[in-house]
């Protein structure tokens, strides 16, 4: 087993460190592809689109900055409000943990401005102006002054020498831009006493042209696994998709390399190692979201069918007039690869529901997609992929202290217990005909 560990660390390491190439200083901004200007401070752009890794969300983008700093000074973030769903901030170490963070609600707007993220707040607000400060130093235990990161935690366990920042935009309302119509805040650094350093110009938008390759990619799938057809045992997945919340990517590599028939035996031991040997959280994760996620294989059948019940949450795609509440701020179910890309996500808003919020999902290649897998029979659909197999991720965004079924509040392995109906349940059916007269069509 000690052996096991020390191949699985050495992996992991590999793997994060071609990942941090990408988020961290050294990554090449991508050709010009719009006249929009931006703060050339922000030189990566994680999208579908553009850079599809990490696990990033459909209805999401997020921009990076890497910020050289002295020690105690600070970098002003000076932005607008999107018309959005969320916003947020977060520093990162350079093995892409997690260290500060700040979302939208937070955030005090400008004097003459106004938050309109705030629940029951206008969101069609004129004046939307923010500041958010990143200061290269320790984050105070106690009294934390309004709108401030750190680049190092409370204790100091997690730091960086730069300000590697990441800003979120999730769902920017129908018709607005990707950045919510707000653009990209400016950024400028100062020395610890307020001598200002650095005043980033503004650069051309270097966002890479969209040639349509994830959602290519995503339906490319041929119908039925080879090894179904043949009827050979599938090594690639349970026959029953297990449900996990996301400990670390050592535990999930572990899930990725065991979680199968053959190797079934050493998947305890192997997750039990590598939740006690790394610690939780990194990749770049997004403090306000939490996941769960299950390994699932056409080999088990064509198609795979998912039943749960959707949380509330506030509409905003439509620019409703006020930020409304729900049990979370947002929810989202995606099909991924092993490299980390999505092929395709259901937000919220695109699941139908039935008058107790309950959903019905399939999970299919386009080729073997049901005929009654459409809205209009109330079946929401997703693209398996080109490969019989893939990971299918759920998020739940900032839940309301009352809604105890948030996977934030679920411990690992107790996932079906403490989520109850809003864990979905999940069933393969042997051919696209059976699933078809097993779906709804209302």
């Amino acid at each position: 087993m000690r052996r096991i560990s020390a191949v699985l660390g050495a992996v992991l390491t590999l793997v994060v460190a071609a990942l941090a190439a990408l988020v961290l200083p050294g990554a090449a901004p991508a050709p010009a592809a719009a006249a929009e200007q931006r703060s050339c401070a922000w030189t990566l752009q994680i999208a579908g689109d553009q850079v599809n890794a990490l696990f990033p969300d459909q209805a999401a983008r997020y921009w990076v900055a890497s910020i050289p700093l002295p020690p105690g000074g600070y970098a002003t973030l000076d932005g607008t409000f999107p018309h959005a769903r969320y916003l947020s901030f977060n520093t990162y170490t350079p093995q892409t943990q997690a260290i500060d963070a700040i979302h939208d609600a937070q955030i005090r707007p400008a004097r003459g401005s106004a938050n309109p993220f705030v629940a029951g707040a206008r969101r069609d607000v004129a004046q939307r102006a923010y500041t958010v400060r990143v200061v290269n130093g320790q984050r105070p235990a106690r009294a934390v002054p309004a709108n401030t990161l750190y680049t190092a935690n409370v204790d100091g366990s997690k730091r960086s020498v730069l300000a590697s920042v990441a800003l979120r935009i999730y769902q920017p309302d129908r018709g607005r831009s990707r950045t919510g119509d707000a653009g990209l805040p400016a950024v400028a650094t100062f020395a610890a006493d307020g001598t200002p350093l650095v005043a980033y110009p503004s650069c051309p938008d270097t966002s890479l042209p969209d040639l349509g390759l994830t959602p290519t990619i995503a339906n490319a799938g041929a119908p039925a696994a080879l090894s179904a057809v043949l009827g050979l045992p599938s090594i690639s997945a349970p026959a029953r998709p297990r449900w996990h919340k996301y400990v670390n990517l050592q535990t999930t590599l572990a899930d990725q390399l065991t979680e199968n028939e053959a190797l079934d035996a050493l998947n305890g031991p192997l997750r039990g190692q590598a939740e006690e040997r790394f610690p939780s959280g990194g990749f770049g994760e997004n403090v306000d979201n939490k996941y769960v996620y299950s390994l699932v294989s056409g080999d088990h059948g064509p198609v795979l069918v998912l039943r749960g019940t959707l949380p509330t949450v506030p509409r905003t795609i439509d620019g409703q007039r006020r930020m409304g509440t729900g049990q979370l701020r947002y929810w989202s179910i995606c099909t991924n690869n092993a490299l980390t890309a999505y092929y395709g996500c259901l937000t919220d808003d695109q699941v139908p529901v039935d008058a107790r919020r309950r959903y019905t999902i399939v999970v299919s290649t386009a080729a073997d997609r049901p005929a009654r897998a459409t809205n209009r029979c109330g079946v929401a659909w997703i693209p398996l992929g080109p490969t019989p197999q893939a990971a299918l991720l759920i998020r739940n965004m900032l839940p309301d202290p009352g809604f105890r079924q948030a996977i934030q509040r679920v411990r690992p392995g107790a996932e079906r217990a403490g989520m109850g109906r809003y864990l979905p349940t999940s069933r393969y059916y042997a051919s696209v005909d059976a699933a078809n007269r097993a779906l709804p069509c209302r």
